[in-house]
């Protein structure tokens, strides 16, 4: 639950998506193709009107899931007593009364970020149930004899990345999502590995666009900030999150 919650604090920054999805163009190379699950996933029109919904839906919980985490960085800089932006656990040890406040600000924030990652989760697995039924169509479609994962090339063209091509597959099988969460059940494993990869997408983009010069808000309001995110071993600096997520196989 620790690396979901500061995986979607470092997320909540990051703007609407606006995703394009690349004409696959013949699609494969002599039968030999490959697709990133994740991003095809990620890309899909029913997970990225399903990621709006949910940050409509629980606006106050990241409004407050932000003001906690401003408070959390304003504590642990008392315990940062060597300037080095980072708490380690004898700085932490040192002041038990902050430590105590920071445990209990972890806790209200663990509460206030369930609720958001179960909606993310269940929409996922509804993503992830029609991905294999997506993938076959697209092998047969295009007479495709291998789908391998893009780190298994030293080289392809772009003509063999048939990422795109599953994307528009399931946005045929999946237009849309629900959110709502099932009586009695939690998302799957799977599901909640692939938000984690998610969640680093989004940070990433959170991250660049943090990067580039601030454009005029519209109306005069203030764009959310990106709080800082801990980071486990013992340690607190702030996250950076990998920009090329690691792609675990979908499948039931």
């Amino acid at each position: 639950m620790k690396t979901f919650k500061y995986l979607l604090l470092a997320a909540i920054a990051a703007p609407a998506a606006m995703v394009a999805v690349a004409p696959a163009a013949h699609a494969q190379v002599n039968g030999i193709a490959t697709a990133d699950p994740v991003s095809a996933m990620y890309m899909t029109k029913a997970w990225q009107t399903a990621d709006q919904q949910i940050r409509t839906t629980f606006a106050a919980q990241y409004q407050q899931l932000e003001a906690k985490a401003a408070e959390r960085q304003k504590l642990l800089a008392q315990l940062d007593k060597n300037g080095d932006k980072q708490v380690d656990d004898a700085e932490l040890a040192g002041n038990p009364a902050v430590k105590g406040q920071v445990d209990k600000i972890d806790a209200d924030m663990n509460q206030l970020s369930l609720p958001i990652l179960l909606a993310k989760g269940f929409a996922i697995d509804r993503i992830l149930e029609r991905y294999e039924e997506a993938q076959r169509n697209v092998v047969n479609a295009k007479k495709i004899g291998v789908i391998l994962a893009p780190n298994s090339f030293l080289y392809y063209p772009d003509a063999a990345d048939v990422t795109g091509a599953i994307t528009a597959e399931l946005d045929k099988l999946v237009p849309t999502v629900s959110i709502q969460p099932v009586p009695n059940r939690r998302p799957s494993e799977q599901a909640m590995a692939v938000l984690e990869q998610f969640l680093r997408i989004d940070a990433a983009r959170a991250a660049q666009a943090a990067r580039q010069p601030a454009a005029p808000a519209a109306g005069g309001a203030r764009p959310a900030g990106q709080p800082a995110a801990p980071a486990a071993g013992g340690t607190r600096p702030a996250t950076t999150p990998a920009t090329r997520p690691t792609t675990p196989p979908p499948g039931r």
